[in-house]
């Protein structure tokens, strides 16, 4: 998550407190679609476009109703030939300064995370937040085997969207028991194009019906 909930916990032990951190713990909204265009990724029915962002912006301030931020970030020169990745944050802010997604890191890396960093060898100073931490020690590296070292210290739920400009690379995934939710649109035919990745899907009965969403596997990023 965005904020840290510990302040919030009863005092008890430490196992205790990841329990119950494991039963409180709210979740926020993420969005990521990869696809030619600044709008975002299209669906169409009976010859009306909707972009994935519009039909799916409410139900992701449910999860995060405190802060909404976009980001639009062109793979080449401006044109509409070109991929486009937007990434959409949606944060429900519980205490402390409020660190709306995603969040862009010194080397223009952006980062959506869902999730709570319990321990592990990835620790969280009093006072900051899970996201700025991941964040950090993301960008402080450059090659897969010691991005995925960072992951592997992170103790607790998560799932993520890390887009790293250095090498054009979109990251994504979530942890091995899959306790946090994350949902992906792969492209299907010639004029389906986007690759779309949320931390929930919706239904719609032309738009979006049964299928269009499959859960991401959690078997690695």
């Amino acid at each position: 998550m965005l904020d840290r909930m510990r302040d919030r916990m009863p005092s008890t032990s430490r196992g205790q407190r990841s329990l119950y951190s494991t039963v409180v713990s709210v979740m926020c909204g993420i969005l990521a679609c990869v696809c030619c265009g600044e709008e975002g990724g299209k669906v169409r029915s009976d010859g009306v476009s909707h972009t994935i962002r519009d039909l799916l912006l409410e139900p992701l301030k449910h999860r995060g109703p405190d802060h909404i931020r976009e980001v639009t970030i062109a793979t080449g020169p401006a044109s509409s030939s070109h991929l486009h990745v937007h990434l959409l944050g949606t944060l429900l802010h519980m205490r402390g300064h409020a660190t709306p997604q995603p969040l862009t890191g010194c080397h223009g890396n952006c980062l959506l995370w869902n999730g709570n960093v319990f321990g592990g060898e990835l620790e969280v100073p009093v006072g900051s937040n899970d996201t700025t931490v991941v964040l950090d020690a993301l960008s402080q590296h450059s090659t897969p085997s010691a991005l995925l070292s960072v992951l592997r210290k992170i103790r607790g739920p998560w799932s993520f969207v890390y887009w790293q400009p250095l090498h054009q690379c979109l990251w994504f995934g979530r942890d091995v028991f899959g306790r946090r939710s994350l949902v992906w649109h792969l492209p299907r035919s010639h004029g389906d194009t986007t690759l779309a990745l949320s931390s929930l899907g919706h239904y719609h009965s032309s738009l979006m019906p049964l299928g269009f969403w499959e859960e991401v596997p959690a078997v690695g990023v």
